[in-house]
């Protein structure tokens, strides 16, 4: 009896997801990175474009084998992630930068990980710069104490002491740049939390892995090129910059309510606009970045976020 062409077809193991915005350049480098794969066949390539206005939307022309689901406007990376959560059908998702640039071996060694370490939810490679130089990739979780340090510095506390001699190592929070996750998980914590639209769904997501005792595994001698040309919200104008620091530290604070509990949620929410309020008072008394300060104190104040609702993205 012959067998059916979908009988006939490899099962697809990994499903690439990469999320781009106005990067068409990196994001053409990063495909053609993904298509020289080993074992391709069992690999997917989706890319969730936000509402490009550059050729990023028509990029499927030039790569027929490639999936491309265009949004109208940017609602923020988590909302695009995870419409191309939904539409994988791979075992394992491999979450993407744009201006990521992968070995054809890093996708097979790091599904192998998965395959062999039930423990290990998630595995990612190391990321580098063009020159070799490790980026910043690996951070430790927040705590009820850190949330304002946080917010203020727009990152988390990085690793800076990680022993890459190792075969493996375990994180507590690994960067969404190129970080392979189980489907099943992300699906079983109902997909990344769109509370957080575009900033710190990606911490949360780290977070529940470490409450359901699982763990975050990078394998040093997996690398992968962080180019650091992918285009980003913040490099627009004021308005614009003052909205993704807005997005951050309001991200930081429903991370807090979450999991701190709804009053230290509330306490750090007042805290943070009587804190955006002295920097724009500040600012005017320096003479220095007056419109900056104050479009973020409006847009905190507001509770505005990169969410589709904002204007010039």
């Amino acid at each position: 009896m012959e067998e059916t062409q979908e009988q006939q077809q490899p099962k697809i193991r990994v499903s690439a997801i990469v999320v781009s915005y106005n990067s068409a350049p990196a994001l053409r480098r990063c495909i053609e990175a993904l298509r020289k794969s080993q074992q391709r066949e069992q690999l997917e390539i989706l890319v969730v474009d936000c509402g490009s206005r550059d050729e990023s939307p028509r990029i499927d022309a030039e790569f027929p084998d490639v999936q491309v689901i265009r949004m109208p406007r940017h609602f923020g990376f988590t909302r695009a992630r995870n419409i191309g959560i939904r539409t994988a059908v791979g075992e394992y998702l491999m979450l993407l930068d744009a201006d990521v640039e992968l070995d054809p071996a890093t996708i097979p060694a790091l599904a192998r990980r998965l395959d062999t370490d039930p423990e290990a939810a998630a595995v990612c490679p190391l990321l580098v710069d063009a020159d070799g130089r490790g980026v910043p990739q690996c951070f430790y979780l927040p705590t009820p104490r850190s949330i304002r340090q946080t917010w203020r510095d727009g990152t988390l506390r990085p690793v800076i002491d990680l022993d890459l001699t190792a075969a493996a190592v375990c994180v507590e929070h690994a960067s969404p740049a190129a970080l392979m996750v189980r489907t099943y998980f992300v699906k079983g914590i109902n997909f990344l939390d769109q509370r957080f639209p575009h900033s710190w769904a990606d911490v949360d997501l780290s977070f529940q892995i470490w409450r359901a005792s699982k763990k975050i595994v990078l394998l040093p001698a997996q690398r992968a090129v962080a180019h650091g040309d992918v285009f980003r919200p913040e490099s627009l104008g004021n308005s614009v910059r003052a909205l993704a620091a807005s997005d951050y530290a309001l991200g930081a604070v429903s991370f807090a309510g979450k999991y701190f509990g709804f009053y230290s949620g509330l306490r750090w929410r007042l805290t943070l606009v009587l804190e955006a309020l002295l920097q724009a008072l500040g600012a005017m008394f320096r003479a220095r970045d007056i419109g900056l300060a104050f479009s973020r104190f409006v847009s905190v104040l507001l509770g505005q976020r990169i969410d589709g609702t904002q204007a010039g993205i």
